[in-house]
C-alpha cells in the first residue's frame, strides 16, 4: 500500500513537470523496493497462550508483597534481567527472558465471570449475555483472533490457524469465541479435538485412517471435481459449508510438512522432556512445530475444570 505520505514526497522527488503514470508508477515500485530492503520488527507467526482458569496474575507477574494476607502471592518473587521487575520464584527460566517480553499491566474488562470474559478476550468484542449453558459458539459470533488473520492471509496451502490441545469448553458447551464466527467455516482454526465433554466434534481432524493415506486422499479429490462438473445441481443445493469445511480438510492432510509438524515422534527423546510430556507440554512443542511449517497462528488454550 502506498500511503499518502509516500506519495507526497516521490511526486516531490519527480517534479511537477514529471507527473506521468510512467513516472509515478516508477516511484511506486522504488517505495516498494525501499520497503523490502528495510528490515521488519513485524512478527510472521504467532503464538497465542490463552490461559482459561489458569493460575492469577498476582501469582506470576505481580506478586504484591506488600499487600495483605489473602491478597499478596502465596509464593516468593525473583529478580529478572529487566531492571525493577521481580516475578515469580517459580518461573526463573522465564525470568531470564523478560527483556524481549513487554508486560501491560493495565489490560483489564468489566466482567467477573468466565464466559464474556472469555469471549471479550479472544474477539476484542463484548457481551455479557453468555452464561453457561448460553454461551454455545454459534455462526452469529464475531470471530476471534486467529480467524480475522485468516481471512486477512489470502488463500495459502497450509492451514492459517491451529488450536492445541482443544477448544475451550465443558459440560456440553464450547465456549462462543473459539472460532470465526460470521466468517465462516473456511476460516476456522483446526482443532485436533473437541472440547472437554462437549457434543461437538472437531472441525478438522489432523489422522487419516490406515487404509487412507494423503496420496488417495488428493485422487479423490480430483475425482470429486469431476463429478461436480456433472452434477452442478446438486452441488448448488449443498451447504457451503460443507464446502469450506472441507477445503480446510484437505489443506491440512495434504501439506506434507503441515502433517508432518503433528508427528511429535520425530523430535528427540531429550527435546520431548525438556518441553514434557504432558497434553500441554506437548501442546507447545507441536505450536512450535506448526509455525516452522506454516502456520501463522496457533493457540495454546490452557484450562483446568476440576
Amino acid at each position: 500500500m502506498w500511503n499518502r505520505r509516500d506519495a507526497m514526497i516521490r511526486l516531490g522527488q519527480i517534479g511537477l513537470g514529471g507527473l506521468g503514470l510512467p513516472e509515478i508508477l516508477a516511484a511506486r515500485e522504488a517505495s516498494r523496493t525501499e520497503s523490502r530492503q528495510t528490515p521488519s520488527n513485524s512478527a510472521d507467526a504467532l503464538i497465542y497462550v490463552f490461559l482459561w482458569g489458569g493460575p492469577p496474575q498476582q501469582d506470576m507477574w505481580n506478586m504484591k508483597p506488600d499487600a495483605p494476607s489473602g491478597i499478596r502471592s502465596i509464593f516468593g518473587s525473583t529478580a529478572t534481567r529487566t531492571p525493577g521487575l521481580r516475578i515469580c520464584e517459580w518461573m526463573p527460566r522465564f525470568a531470564m527472558q523478560t527483556d524481549k517480553v513487554a508486560l501491560i499491566r493495565s489490560l483489564t474488562h468489566e466482567s467477573n465471570n468466565h464466559e464474556p470474559s472469555v469471549y471479550r478476550m479472544l474477539t476484542g468484542h463484548r457481551n455479557d449475555r453468555l452464561v453457561v449453558p448460553a454461551n454455545q459458539r454459534r455462526r452469529s459470533d464475531f470471530p476471534n483472533l486467529a480467524s480475522v488473520v485468516s481471512a486477512q492471509s489470502g488463500p495459502r496451502q497450509a492451514p492459517c490457524s491451529v488450536t492445541l490441545p482443544r477448544p475451550i469448553g465443558h459440560d456440553g458447551v464450547t465456549y462462543a469465541g473459539t472460532y470465526a464466527g460470521f466468517l465462516g467455516p473456511r476460516h476456522d482454526p483446526v482443532e485436533r479435538f473437541a472440547a472437554n465433554r462437549s457434543n461437538e466434534t472437531a472441525t478438522h481432524r489432523a489422522e487419516l485412517t490406515t487404509e487412507l493415506n494423503a496420496d488417495r486422499i488428493v485422487s479423490r479429490q480430483g475425482l470429486l471435481k469431476q463429478l461436480e462438473h456433472l452434477d452442478r445441481q446438486l452441488q448448488q443445493g449443498a451447504p457451503r459449508e460443507l464446502n469450506e469445511y472441507r477445503e480446510q480438510a484437505l489443506k491440512l492432510i495434504a501439506t506434507p510438512q503441515v502433517r508432518e509438524a503433528f508427528n511429535l515422534e520425530r523430535e528427540t527423546p531429550g527435546m520431548r522432556d525438556r518441553y514434557g510430556r504432558n497434553e500441554y507440554g506437548e501442546s507447545f512443542l507441536l505450536a512450535r512445530r506448526l509455525i516452522e511449517s506454516g502456520v501463522k497462528v496457533v493457540s495454546i488454550a490452557w484450562m483446568f475444570v476440576p
